[in-house]
């Protein structure tokens, strides 16, 4: 998944570039052009604070908050022991 922080209405948020097929970012249902504005509660401005986070994490499972068109969404992800990547612009 490649992403790009960006200003959106309620702070900052990572818009989503891309999104590699057979990821975990595509089994959770994410798609290009998706914001991400959270993670698990978590709140990240930078793609290297969210790829830190998931590699720390023994979290099984986290809960992803997204803009899509205007609104807000929650996507569910199980993550692997491979943890996924998460490239920057």
């Amino acid at each position: 998944m490649t992403l790009q922080p960006v200003l959106v209405r309620r702070g900052l948020g990572l818009l989503i570039l891309s999104v590699h097929s057979q990821s975990v970012a595509e089994a959770a249902g994410l798609q290009v052009g998706d914001v991400l504005i959270g993670v698990s509660g978590q709140l990240f401005s930078q793609a290297n604070d969210l790829s830190n986070y998931l590699n720390q994490s023994d979290s099984k499972s986290i809960a992803l908050q997204v803009l899509r068109g205007g609104q807000q969404y929650i996507f569910y992800a199980v993550l692997s022991d491979k943890k996924t990547a998460v490239e920057a612009t």
